[in-house]
């Protein structure tokens, strides 16, 4: 892949079941913060509650349900290319990076390239819409590949359609880019 185009997060779980699990943790974080306020021999008022409760903090779920990316980019030819990269600990047991990876808290949060989506052919380098079917193509192959892995597993739309980039200027773009560093080497 020559023109990285576009990462996708992928989700553990959905916004709603991260905070309805992070809820659940409250609750039991709160339940002992007040059984040691009653064993201390007091007890634990609505105010004291509530700044407890601002002080616990639930990481937002944008950034912390993440186990990998869906990579979309362009060949610079006539194909629209995708990647999976997994967190080390997402990756399914008996794969490669799996057995010859180190396990520890850093290995397992390193992101690692773990498969190939099918290329996508484009059409019509010309027509925008050619290229927007070969993106969605390749988001709807790399949903695919990850629901035989984890079916829980979220790839949530994009918060713009893709009809608001011009993708004809990007790859001009990427060309020139390209054709730069081929001439600076």
């Amino acid at each position: 892949m020559l023109g990285d185009l576009l990462a996708l997060p992928i989700y553990s779980k959905s916004y709603k079941q991260y905070y309805k699990n992070a809820d659940k943790e409250w609750s039991k974080t709160l339940r002992v913060f007040e059984d040691s306020w009653k064993r201390a021999g007091g007890s634990l008022s609505e105010d004291r509650k509530v700044i407890f409760q601002e002080t616990y903090y639930a990481p937002p779920w944008k950034y912390n349900a993440i186990v990998g990316y869906i990579q979309i980019g362009w060949d610079l030819g006539g194909y629209i290319t995708g990647y999976i990269f997994l967190k080390l600990k997402h990756i399914p047991k008996g794969h490669y990076k799996k057995t010859m990876s180190i396990k520890t808290t850093i290995g397992n949060n390193q992101t690692f390239y773990f498969t190939e989506i099918s290329k996508a052919y484009i059409e019509n380098n010309e027509d925008n819409n050619s290229i927007i079917k070969s993106i969605n193509s390749i988001t709807e192959n790399g949903k695919l590949t990850l629901n035989k892995i984890n079916k829980k597993w979220i790839v949530p739309d994009l918060p713009f359609t893709l009809e608001c980039i011009d993708f004809i200027k990007v790859f001009g773009q990427l060309r020139q880019k390209h054709n730069r560093q081929k001439g600076a080497s």
